[in-house]
Order: structure tokens, then sequence, then C-alpha cells
């Protein structure tokens, strides 16, 4: 169970603000560095072996796993965006199980030496609602908002009163047939899916369409005034008019006119370049590092808390040719002696140490025995070649079927008709994948 407020509801405080937004830029430059390994491993040829080995791993894991969830329900509650009308919106699920079967689809103890893995998923009552002019639970005691949140959990044979929902309570089941030997039975594909939905009901009444519009006029106003929030008084206007005139005016003076010419003066312009410099050097020493110390990375982030996101990436990349160019002349004077070698060849053995697969990582860290005793677990050998399916071997069927599906625009819950429906019965989707002739269908 949980709850959310809108910022406007929470005190100003500058640690936490400062801490967030550090987390968010690190999210953000993190998520870039990803994007280029990403691509630069795009071009790398698949080791057949790595990737057998990969696949009977998440067989086993398949196999083994077992998920079961019940009363889920998260809250967003919102009172500053329409004070005369408050609104809640929601995400409520009644439950979410994985289970093993037999294949007769009935839950079962595993049994270890099974030909066929069976798996049955079921999703119950999923659902999303938008309450206009609703109560709020904050404002309730914990052991109340904690029973109310429960009781308001849509379920299969009860739909609590009063709540609109944007998506009514969607129930589903997936039933799943895995071959862990595809080259022992090629009649049976290595992976089966059969998913059923029973229904999904969209629906958008009146009141929620303003206070969606509302919200999001509310969110860019929040976008727009947060530079500003820590100069805004903590108290009412009316009485504190000095207060208020205050922080208009440091709004603009600090955020606007003095940013503004701070920016485009010599000195700004020369502490950013120098900064630059000195951020691109230590990120070269960093990446030329088997393991950067505390200090060398206590600087590199307190020049990345200055810095924005573009020109951290920018020197980031400049930083990175040079390292590619300093590789490349390391390596056409072999090595460069003692010292070129201490940096240059640690450097490689430790991105190859990162380029390892899987698989190797694993012969790594375990013995002889130990590698055995998993090798014999997960079904994989090293010495038994890949097998070679033929073209018109199907390795995967997967069929969806979708029994109803409504997408309404209505005037309030109690309108008996729709000003706008559209309604779908009976959508089918069936999908086939054949690996030796990489052929979808």
């Amino acid at each position: 169970m949980a709850t959310d407020l809108t910022n406007n509801d929470i005190k100003y405080d500058a640690e936490s603000e400062a801490k967030s937004k550090w987390e968010s830029k690190q999210k953000t430059l993190q998520g870039i560095e990803d994007a280029k390994k990403k691509e630069a491993e795009r071009d790398k040829p698949t080791d057949p072996k790595a990737a057998g080995f990969a696949e009977k791993v998440a067989t086993q894991v398949i196999k083994n796993i077992q998920i079961k969830v019940n009363d889920i329900h998260v809250r967003y509650e919102d009172r500053t965006t329409n004070k005369e009308a408050p609104f809640a919106i929601g995400a409520t699920l009644e439950g979410f199980s994985v289970l093993t079967t037999d294949e007769n689809w009935l839950p079962c103890i595993l049994d270890q030496s099974v030909e066929m893995i069976y798996k049955l998923v079921q999703l119950n009552s999923l659902a999303v609602y938008w309450n206009t002019d609703s109560p709020l639970y904050s404002a309730m005691e914990r052991p109340q908002l904690m029973a109310g949140m429960k009781e308001s959990v849509a379920k299969k044979d009860k739909v609590p009163p009063g709540y609109q929902y944007l998506i009514a309570p969607i129930s589903s089941q997936a039933q799943m047939r895995i071959n862990p030997r595809p080259e022992a039975k090629m009649e049976i594909p290595k992976a089966w899916l059969n998913l059923v939905v029973n229904s999904i009901a969209v629906a958008l009444q009146r009141k929620q369409y303003r206070d969606v519009m509302k919200l999001l006029q509310n969110f860019e106003m929040m976008a727009r005034n947060d530079p500003f929030r820590k100069y805004k008084p903590d108290c009412p206007l009316k009485g504190n008019a000095k207060k208020w005139w205050h922080y208009a005016m440091n709004s603009v003076m600090k955020e606007e006119i003095k940013r503004r010419s701070e920016l485009w003066s010599w000195k700004h312009m020369e502490k950013h370049r120098k900064m630059c410099k000195q951020y691109t050097k230590l990120y070269l020493d960093k990446l030329d590092t088997s393991k950067p110390g505390k200090d060398l990375i206590a600087k590199v982030e307190a020049l990345e808390k200055e810095l924005d996101v573009l020109n951290i990436t920018l020197c980031r990349q400049q930083a990175e040719a040079e390292f590619r160019r300093l590789g490349k002349k390391r390596q056409a004077e072999g090595g460069g002696g003692w010292f070129g070698g201490w940096l240059g060849g640690k450097k490689k053995q430790e991105k190859k140490e990162e380029e390892k697969d899987m698989k190797e990582r694993f012969q790594d860290a375990m013995t002889e025995e130990e590698k055995a005793k998993m090798y014999s677990a997960i079904g994989y050998s090293e010495n038994v070649p890949d097998p070679a399916f033929p073209p018109d071997y199907v390795g995967v069927i997967a069929s969806v079927k979708l029994e109803d599906t409504s997408v309404r625009l209505i005037e309030d819950a109690e309108s008996r008709g729709d000003l706008v429906k559209v309604a779908i019965t009976d959508l089918s989707a069936n999908f086939n994948q054949r690996p030796s002739a990489e052929a979808i269908k």
C-alpha cells in the first residue's frame, strides 16, 4: 500500500532537493553510458556457446520461479490542483501469480526430472481509477488509511462503490510450456504461450477530463516554479505581503537577471572552461585506472555536481577519444616499457574482464567440480555441439486472444448513454518464430 501527494504539499528542503537533483543527473548520465555500450555491442558477433549457456540458465530460472502477490494499491492524491474538488488517482491489483503446473495446468510440486516445464500466469483484477470530488485518505490516521486502502482493492466478486475507473478491472491468464531440450524433440517448439485477456474497458468522464487538464497545467506550473521554490516563504499570502514581495524580487533578481549576467561574464566563462578541462583530465585518469581511488572519484563527482549533463557528456567524449588514441599509441609502441605496460596493459586486462560473457565469469568463479554440478543441473554440456535446427523448425509459438475491449467517453458514472463508444470483440493474434531461418510469422 502506498500514497503520494503533490510537491506543493511538501516543505522545501535544500539538502533533499540537492540530493534529488544529483541522483536524477546520475541516472541520466548512466542512461547515456548504457546507450553507448548497447551501440558498441550491437556490431559484435554473438557467441553461440555463450547464447546456449545463457538460454539454459534462463530456462532453469523460469523452471524454479514461483511468484504470488495479493492486494496491491498505489494511490496519488491531489488537493491543490482543484481545491474545490480534490481528486485521487490509483491502481489496484487483487492478485498476480506465476505457478508451476502439470500438463493439465493444475498447480503441482516441481519434479526436477520432468521433460516439459509448464507455467501458469494469472492476473486478477488489475484496475486504474480516477476519483473526482474524492475524500482524501492522507487526512486519515494510519490504521484507518491502511484499512481503507485494502478495502478499496477491486476484486472479481466485489468492486468498491463510488470508484470511477479509467480502466475497469482486468483479469487474464497465460499458459506457458517450455521444452528445455528442443534438439531431442524437434516436433515440439522451445516455447509455447497462450494468453487470454477477458476484457479491457476504458472509460473517460467529463469531470475526469477536467481534472486531467488541470493536473497537466499544474505540473507545468510546478516545473516552471521549481527554480524559485527555495525563495518561497512558508506562510500564507494574507498578512505576509513583505515576505511574498521578497520572494518575487529574489526569484527575478537571482534566477533571471543576476544569473544571466554571470553566465556571460568573462570570469564565469574562464571558470567554466577550467572546470571542463579539469573534468576531462580527471575522467581520462579514471578510464586509465583499473581501480580509481576515493580521492579521484570525489574530485570527479564534485565537478559533475557543478557541470550540466550536456557539458559532462561532451567532456567524457573527449576523454574517451583521447583514451582510445593513447591505447593505439601504446599498442604501436609494444606496451611502452614498464610504465606503458602498467598503464595500458592493466587497463586492457580490466577491459577484457568486463567484456567476459556470463559463461566465462561462471568458469572463473567456480572450481571444476562446482561447474560440473551446475552444468548438470541446467542441462548444459561444453562438449555437445550446438544443435542445428532445420529451417522449417518453429521455435516459438505464441497466441493472444482478447475477448472484449471497449473505449467510451461518457458524461458521468450515472449516465445511461455514451457520448462515444468503440468496441471490439474476439480479437486474436498468432506469432510463430523459426530460429534457423530467422523468420517471423
